[in-house]
């Protein structure tokens, strides 16, 4: 995913915060680490309602799931549109 979002650049990326291989708190450090993508914004999602209490998580967003689809499309037109 880190390669990938290197490559393209996307306008927003949406992470979960418990990961198989390594964990969405890497994730975004590896991508704020990184010019090309440090600006990207981030929504992390986790089942984990504790996950981002007392950690320093770089992310625009944090949401717990589950989450119902209105609630989120609301964030992330947030994000995506800060100015509306």
């Amino acid at each position: 995913g880190i390669d990938i979002a290197v490559q393209e650049i996307p306008d927003l990326i949406i992470c979960d915060y418990h990961l198989p291989y390594m964990d969405g708190r890497t994730i975004i450090t590896n991508l704020r680490e990184n010019d090309k993508t440090k600006s990207i914004p981030i929504i992390m999602l986790t089942a984990d309602i504790y996950a981002n209490e007392n950690q320093d998580i770089d992310a625009d967003d944090f949401l717990t799931k589950p989450i119902r689809r209105n609630k989120f499309l609301k964030h992330v037109n947030r994000i995506l549109n800060p100015d509306a």
